[in-house]
């Protein structure tokens, strides 16, 4: 199974004021919140379901539900089935098959024609609605973002043209598939097929915890490398940490990174969310762009730890404006409590990552 950075569906960036609740509808997020998670668990619901569940916000939801079916539904101009028309290529990219779609974009299995190498091809096909020169400028950015990186634990990018009438960018291909892939295994699967996983999560002996943390360990690094070439991620989950088939974690999607230079401080408003609502640092959640530095991806980084440890995440809530108020305000569950494997000083690693307070918090992710 391949993974590669895809799927854009379950990222949220909304303009939120600094005090939360004021001026939003939180049937909205909730709505938002919802759908997402309909969408990654392959259940289909009609409108009128939704519209059922959320009576207060009927106009809103139905308008952002036809919004997102249209990017969910929406069809390429540039398939494989063109071929007669040499639509299947994209630059000097073959496509090959679709591995996925969001908000963003398309995402395919591409071989250079130029090289025997295969890549994943994130590309703006025209048919996704005419493209912005905003939308232009931040595929660019996010072009530039990955060509500072380079280290093994990151995707990294191989060719890119962001002026094309479609924009696209040819990264690494990474074989294997999604920490959270992996989680959610984990919380169906019996004692024979845990003992066939390369990676273990919710550990039941202290090699299968040794062999987690050496991933997490090793996910810290590449992190920090990301830290040290000047970007910082914004939106460390699960779904973008690749497991590879030997185990080692691949860190994916900077389609939300921040860079430190002006150009990309500029992509930030104050007021404006951006990540995924139970992985988000309290100084993300606030929308305040001055605050947010590495100590917000450690903290997602704490976040996943906790959840490859407990399968639960450590801030949970009945939608998206609940989770975003046990962030700010709400005591985080303890590992340990959750799983007897987990040490002490293990529940202090992962504590002092989830600090509110950023002078208390890990500095770095190497610390």
């Amino acid at each position: 199974m391949r993974v590669v950075p895809a799927d854009d569906r379950n990222l949220t960036r909304t303009s939120l004021p600094m005090e939360m609740g004021v001026g939003v509808e939180p049937e909205l997020l909730d709505f938002t919140d919802l759908f997402f998670e309909d969408s990654l668990e392959g259940r289909a619901r009609p409108l009128a379901d939704y519209l059922a569940r959320f009576p207060r916000a009927e106009a809103a939801i139905a308008r952002e539900w036809l919004r997102l079916m249209d990017v969910e539904e929406g069809t390429a101009v540039v398939t494989p089935k063109d071929e007669e028309d040499g639509k299947d290529r994209v630059g000097h990219y073959k496509l090959i098959e679709e591995l996925g779609r969001g908000g963003q974009g398309e995402v395919w299995l591409a071989q250079d024609t130029r090289i025997a190498r295969q890549a994943a091809l994130k590309f703006m096909p025209q048919g996704f609605g005419l493209i912005s020169e905003d939308k232009k400028g931040r595929f660019r950015r996010e072009a530039e973002v990955i060509a500072r990186l380079e280290h093994p634990g990151l995707c990294r990018i191989y060719d890119a043209d962001v002026d094309a009438d479609s924009p696209w960018i040819a990264m690494r291909l990474v074989e294997g598939e999604a920490l959270s892939a992996r989680i959610h295994r984990a919380r169906d699967e019996d004692e024979d097929s845990r003992s066939k996983e390369v990676l273990p999560v919710k550990p039941v002996s202290k090699p299968e915890l040794h062999r987690l943390l050496r991933f997490f360990e090793r996910s810290a690094r590449a992190l920090h490398a990301a830290h040290e070439a000047g970007v910082i991620h914004r939106d460390i989950k699960p779904g973008n940490l690749m497991v590879t088939p030997e185990g080692e974690p691949v860190l994916l999607d900077f389609g939300m990174a921040r860079g430190d230079d002006l150009g990309f401080q500029e992509l930030t408003a104050s007021g404006d969310i951006f990540g995924t609502p139970s992985y988000m640092a309290p100084e993300q959640v606030r929308g305040v762009a001055a605050e947010i530095d590495v100590r917000a991806d450690v903290w997602a980084l704490g976040v996943t730890l906790h959840e490859a440890l407990t399968l639960e995440r450590p801030f949970v809530g009945q939608g998206t404006a609940d989770i975003l108020s046990s962030v700010l305000t709400g005591k985080p569950s303890v590992p340990s409590e959750q799983n007897s494997v987990v040490t002490d000083e293990l529940d202090v690693i992962v504590a002092t990552a989830l600090e509110r307070d950023l002078d208390r918090r890990y500095p770095t992710a190497y610390e």
